[in-house]
């Protein structure tokens, strides 16, 4: 009975295995909040180009089958990745969370996922308008956009971008 009504069951008597789970436990959730801001910023520089094009009155950046292919494809993996990313050193330094009041994204990590989804989405924008005005190929004008956006996405992600 008192094993079921408990928040914490040790099955050693071991302290460290608190430790362990507790240090596991920040590393899970940084790991997740990684996860939601490399997905945020990604999907924000779509929308970001999807209305920046209806505000200027341009054909859509990306296709559909093209904003697939980035979010399973170019996303997939490094979404993978970040989810089994290994712990960070002092971790265990931090002090503790109130995850009831914090959100999972603090205001420097909202500012940076709303500044690089912005530089992003403007400069494939403008990139987008002048090779559609030069060119005037809507296909050649996509494929571009698709290859800029999808080579940022994997930026955001390499070791050295981190």
């Amino acid at each position: 009975m008192a094993k079921e009504s408990g928040d914490l069951i040790l099955l050693d008597n071991n302290f460290k295995t608190i430790v362990a789970a507790i240090e596991e436990g920040r590393t899970i959730f940084a790991n997740i909040k990684k996860v939601v801001a490399y997905i945020l910023s990604n999907s924000f520089v779509e929308i970001f180009l999807i209305f920046g094009s209806l505000l200027l009155r341009l054909p859509y950046p990306l296709t559909i089958a093209q904003i697939l292919w980035i979010h399973l494809i170019c996303d997939g993996p490094p979404d993978i990745m970040l989810c089994f990313e290994q712990k960070e050193r002092g971790i265990m330094r931090e002090s503790p969370q109130n995850l009831q009041r914090e959100s999972i994204l603090s205001n420097p990590l909202k500012f940076l996922i709303l500044s690089i989804s912005l530089a992003v989405g403007l400069v494939c924008l403008l990139f987008f308008w002048f090779d559609l005005k030069t060119n005037n190929d809507l296909a050649l004008a996509r494929t571009l956009v698709f290859a800029a956006v999808a080579a940022v996405d994997l930026i955001y992600v390499s070791p050295s971008g981190t």
